[in-house]
């Protein structure tokens, strides 16, 4: 990813688009990228289900949940149901539900 990004030495916008979160932290504004959703596929960044799943799953609390502010929550969840939307199209395939609690 960070080659394909051109980020060697520290994630830059390209390599951000691999996530739906970006955080900024403290004077040197140290970016926090949460949420990766996207990885490369023969050379294109493409939205990976596993990810998908997976950043559905800390929402709920799994691996000790996530700790993001509840707007920036609220905004990671309606982009992870437009996922699970575009998965259900995608597949043909009604039993793809966003499993999001609340």
């Amino acid at each position: 990813m960070r080659e394909w990004a051109g980020a060697q030495d520290a994630p830059n916008a390209k390599y951000a688009k691999a996530f739906l979160l970006e955080r900024r932290r403290g004077q040197r504004q140290v970016r926090r990228l949460q949420a990766g959703v996207r990885d490369i596929v023969s050379g294109e960044l493409t939205a990976i289900p596993r990810g998908i799943f997976a950043v559905a799953g800390v929402l709920n609390g799994a691996r000790g949940g996530v700790d993001i502010p509840d707007a920036d929550k609220d905004a990671v969840k309606t982009q992870v149901s437009k996922y699970y939307d575009k998965m259900a199209k995608e597949f043909d395939d009604d039993s793809i539900v966003v499993p999001l609690a609340g």
